[in-house]
């Protein structure tokens, strides 16, 4: 097998400062209570699904960060003022670009956003999600279920919401049976997951969905031509559970990974699908069902992306597991070696992930980004996608 680079050398490091001022005049005026403190989309606990607002964000206050979300190069970052800031190559048009994003929802606020391959989708504080093309064309696809959502997750071409009342309901791409609904077919609108009434997370990859149970149970449904859904046979258009996985926490994917990974209550994390993709280079199964990685104490939170698995422990240590050099030598043994520090001395409160990177939230509201994230730049760069900050180099690190 042709063997990828070391990927816990970083291919972009981007730090994105948003608490370095207040907000403003940006900020002044907002009395409806603000979202749930900052949370991994990508590894939403049980404990975080359903969370309940706080009272709103005192205008003098610095900005806080109270959602982050990944696409295949660019992040949206929303604040607890609702606005939207986006940086990346996949940002509209330009590369590289950091733009303000508006979404259409007037005083609405967004607590959420949710990155596809052309679309961006945001929740509202009322429960609402609408999403924008690329076209800037808008489409709310849970008008027609007059339901609300509590989280929102993106794949590459389709989306799922968790609905206060614990179903499930996906829109996009059906065709391999990602959106979950028996039937196989594309919907802008959307469609509610057959049998699922008691999910607490959620976690989309390229073409497949997953969703966490309140018994700790995970099922999947959609595209397992690579083990996807943590067993043997095809694409599935209904849930199916994942055998060997009864006591999750948490679950984590990304929207352009053929992966997932549950952190389980005895703390280690299981993960079944493929490392790498089939356009890059020849992906690589991790097994024939869920894999326990090498382990790491204390582990409260997962991201994943194509290339690695990261963990962020009680401490605010984040370590990630990356493919073993015997594997990407000879094909041979376990995808992934022992788990490796990244951002030594960093304390993170929050890790998601995007397609090729992972995001550490810092308590001062700092982002630390690892991996790719603007193709083809320098790859160390500071920028402020929130408050328009000056560009300016930032130090090297690990």
């Amino acid at each position: 097998m042709m063997a990828h680079s070391n990927l816990l050398t970083p291919l972009a490091l981007l730090v994105v400062v948003v608490a370095a001022a207040s907000c403003g005049d940006a900020r002044s005026g907002a009395t409806e209570p603000s979202a749930a403190p900052a949370r991994a989309p990508e590894a939403a606990t049980a404990e975080a699904a359903a969370p309940e607002p706080a009272e709103g964000p005192d205008p003098s206050a610095p900005a806080q960060v109270v959602a982050i979300g990944g696409g295949i190069r660019a992040i949206c970052v929303v604040v607890d003022d609702g606005r939207v800031r986006c940086v990346g190559d996949d940002v509209h048009e330009s590369s590289p670009t950091t733009a303000n994003v508006d979404l259409g929802v007037g005083d609405r606020r967004v607590v959420e956003v949710a990155l596809l391959e052309w679309d961006l989708c945001a929740r509202r504080f009322d429960g609402g999600v609408v999403c924008r093309t690329s076209v800037e064309a808008t489409n709310e696809p849970l008008a027609e279920l007059g339901a609300a959502a509590t989280s929102i997750e993106g794949g590459m071409n389709h989306a799922c919401a968790l609905l206060s009342d614990r179903r499930v309901a996906c829109w996009g791409h059906g065709q391999l049976g990602q959106l979950g609904d028996g039937r196989g077919k594309d919907s802008a609108a959307a469609v509610v997951v057959a049998g699922l009434d008691d999910a607490i997370a959620l976690a989309l990859g390229w073409d497949h969905s997953c969703a966490l149970r309140s018994s700790g149970e995970v099922v999947c449904w959609g595209a397992n031509e690579l083990g996807q859904l943590g067993g043997p046979g095809g694409a599935r258009r209904r849930p199916q559970a994942v055998p060997g996985i009864a006591d999750a926490t948490a679950i984590a994917s990304s929207m352009r990974s053929k992966q997932t990974c549950a952190l389980r209550r005895s703390g280690a994390v299981s993960c079944w699908g493929s490392w790498g993709m089939e356009s890059e280079i020849r992906p690589a199964r991790l097994g024939k069902g869920p894999i326990d990685l090498p382990p790491l104490a204390d582990v409260v939170e997962v991201a994943v992306n194509t290339w690695m698995i990261c963990g962020r422990q009680a401490s605010g240590a984040v370590h990630c597991w990356d493919l073993a050099p015997e594997y990407a030598e000879t094909s041979k043994g376990p995808v992934y070696g022992p788990p490796a520090p990244i951002f030594p001395g960093e304390a993170a409160i929050g890790l998601t992930s995007s397609a090729f990177a992972v995001h550490l939230l810092r308590a001062d509201m700092t982002i630390l980004i690892h991996g790719e994230l603007v193709r083809g730049r320098e790859p160390l760069v500071r920028i402020d996608p929130l408050l328009a900050l000056p560009v300016a180099a930032a130090p090297a690190g690990p």
